[in-house]
This record gives structure tokens, sequence and C-alpha cells, in this order.
């Protein structure tokens, strides 16, 4: 086996319910977890040209600062950490991280996650600006390393080979010491695509549930990013998973037999990561058809957000979705206000229109956005009842939006 054509057997793509954390409960220990890891990440950067992207690190930082009892990166005093993240040049969309914590995301993923039109194709005419005030398609590119720190965080790897082979089988394989060799590597992954296709196929289907499962906890800790923006992202690899090729789902190059599929059904990810969102706000937040339902009604009469020109509909939606699910969990009541984008503008002159809308956590204090709104002047003014609003006023879209959700309880 060419292992730079099977380097996706052991490559980790999620994140799990429990926090394994000792080294010497598995077969593979972290040191030659840590090995094993920067094998296929040398292979990996051989295959595919790859380099450090300060934007994609602002991102992952978010993440990892408001996760950091269970993410880090090398700081001197964890064992195991994560690196920062590279844009390679990998083809189609292709996101993954290795076991020494390695992550690697394309450029064609990155154009997909930017790309304004949400309908499963590349723009590259019309994209999301990747800077600080992006809001949407960063938290899209937030969900996507959330999914792929979660492999990580869930020792994928180890607990792999302790599943398909534990102490005796993989001793058998390669010898007591388990040493952590390339020779040793490539025999565990022959092995794996030859007599293990069955039950590491099903492992690997269970770890993308896992791991979308704890992204939602990371992204849900974070200040800018959403849960919701999972979803819209599968909704995007849903409808784009027949025109370009999605490492480990419809590409050519997996090796492995035709019944090994390491991602599990697109819809189906959808589907439990809805119910989650609706678990955790108690029942509130559900969806159907791509619509938001708050305590059993459209939001907003439709269930769909007004698109921007800079966001679509549905990315705008699932965002908000997600942000007002996790206000609910936390129980975050009240505590909704409007901060202007532009932070030297005065969020009482009639003239600032352009607002975060965003709610204190009961849980830390700290701000989380819900949307980015444009107002009306002086709406904002109104919507606070700081000043009356003039009689028979009809206010815009976001007003509605900012005062359901202020008056939410």
């Amino acid at each position: 086996m060419n292992i730079r054509q099977s380097i996706m057997a052991l490559a980790l793509g999620a994140a799990i319910t429990f926090s394994p954390t000792i080294s010497d409960a598995y077969v593979f220990n972290d040191s030659q977890e840590h090995i094993i890891g920067e094998i296929l990440a040398n292979e990996y950067e051989i295959k595919a040209h790859s380099w450090h992207n300060p934007y994609l690190n602002i991102i992952a930082e978010e993440l990892i600062n408001h996760n950091s009892s269970k993410l880090n990166l090398n700081d001197g005093r964890h064992s195991r950490y994560l690196y920062p993240v590279k844009e390679c040049t990998e083809p189609g969309l292709n996101a993954t991280t290795v076991p020494s914590g390695r992550t690697y995301i394309s450029s064609q993923m990155l154009d997909f996650v930017f790309s304004i039109p949400s309908d499963g194709e590349i723009n590259y005419r019309s994209q999301g600006a990747r800077k600080g005030s992006n809001l949407y398609q960063r938290s899209m590119m937030g969900a996507v390393l959330a999914h792929e720190f979660s492999h990580w965080y869930s020792r994928d790897f180890q607990r792999k080979i302790d599943t398909l082979y534990g102490e005796a089988g993989i001793t058998k394989l390669i010898g007591k010491n388990h040493e952590a060799t390339r020779d040793n590597l490539i025999i565990i992954m022959n092995d794996i695509a030859t007599n293990q296709l069955i039950a590491g196929g099903r492992f690997s289907i269970e770890n993308e549930y896992l791991a979308d499962k704890q992204a939602v906890e990371f992204l849900n800790n974070s200040q800018q990013l959403s849960a919701g923006s999972l979803i819209s992202f599968l909704y995007r690899l849903q409808m784009n998973e027949n025109k370009h090729i999605v490492a480990g789902v419809n590409d050519k190059e997996v090796i492995l037999a035709n019944e090994y599929n390491p991602h599990p059904d697109t819809a189906e990810r959808i589907r439990r990561l809805e119910n989650q969102l609706t678990q955790l706000s108690n029942g509130r937040v559900t969806f159907r058809d791509k619509k938001f339902y708050l305590d059993g009604k459209p939001f907003l009469g439709t269930g769909t957000l007004k698109a921007t020109n800079n966001v679509s509909s549905l990315d705008r939606t699932y965002y908000v979705a997600g942000q007002v699910a996790n206000l609910i969990r936390e129980n975050s009541f009240g505590r909704v206000r409007l901060h202007p984008v532009n932070a030297n503008e005065d969020e009482n002159n009639p003239n600032t229109t352009e607002f975060y809308l965003v709610y204190d956590s009961t849980i830390n204090n700290e701000s989380r956005v819900l949307d980015k709104v444009s107002l009306a002047p002086s709406e904002a003014l109104y919507v606070r009842d700081v000043v009356a609003a003039p009689k028979g006023y009809n206010f815009t879209d976001d007003a509605k939006l900012v005062s359901e959700i202020a008056y939410l309880e």
C-alpha cells in the first residue's frame, strides 16, 4: 500500500462525549501517537504543499481560548497539543487532522466555505471577507475546525487501534514493543484496509457523529461562532457531494473497498445536529425543511431570515438559530443588547445603524454574538425604548428580529 494514498485511513476527521486523558490507558501512548502523527503529516506535506494561514488561526484561537480545558496549543504545560492550522493544496474539499494535532484545510475548502451563495458551488466572484467583520462564513469555518479539533481531543487514533486490535492484536501485528515507525504504520494501514474493513468503517462513521456532537460544545463556548453554522455547512456539503470531490465521501482516491465510507450520510448528520440543538434549547428551537421554529412557530413568521450582500438566507438562519438555542441553554434571558459594529460609534447616535446583536452569557459573562443587523436611522433608539417610535412606524425586518430575541423569556 502507498502510504500517501492511504493516509486518510488513519487521519482524524472529530469529538466525543468523554475525555480520555491518561496516555497509559491506550495501546499506543501519547508519545507514540505523536510520532505516528508526524509520519502522517510528513507524508501529507509531501503530497500537498501547505503554509501558515493567519486568518484561519485567528478562528482556531477563538475555539482554543474558549475551550481551554479541552483544547490547547504548545504552551509548555501539555504533552499533547494542537499545532497552528495550515492551508494546503490538497484537491477537493478537504479538512484533515493527523494524530499529532496538525490540521490542514484545502484552499478549495476555504473558497467553498467563504462563498456567499449557499448553493453547493464555489463562487469566486462572491466571497465573504476574510477579516474580523465577517460573521457567517467565518463561523462556518470555525465549525469545520471545531469538528477537526474534536477528532484530536477524542484521541481517535489511539481509540481506533484499541477498538480494532487491543494489546494482543497489535502485538501480534507489529511486535510487543509497538514501535511507532513508518514501516509499522504501513503494516497497520494495510491490515485495516484488508482485514478490518467493516469494523474500521463502523468506527469511522460513529466517530463522525461523535465529532459533530463535541463540535457543538466547542462552538457554544465561543463568542462569534455558532453551532448552527455546522448545520448550514453540512447543507452546503450535501448540495456539493455530487458536484465536487469530497474527501472520504465520494472521492476516487480512497483505496479501501467501496463499502468503506469514513463519513456517514450527510442528511443523517444534519438531522442529528438539528435534534441536538432542539434538546439543548429544551425543545424550543426546532427545524423543518430548512426553516427555524421558535416555540412551535416559524421564527419571525417565515422561519427564514433574509439574505444580504454578505450572507445567504440559509447561513444566516442557521447561525441565528444556533445562537438562540445557546442563549436558551444558558438561561441568558434579559441580557440581550446592541453593540455598534464600529466600536468608535455611539449606540445612542441616531445615525448609528450597523450593530451586533449580542447577549451577555450567564456562564461567564462574556458577550456572545447573536446576529449582525442593519437598522434604519434612530431605529436602535426605538427598539430599546430610548425614544418612542413615531405612531404607525414600520419597523425593518432586522429591528423585528432584535425585538423578538430581546424579549425572549
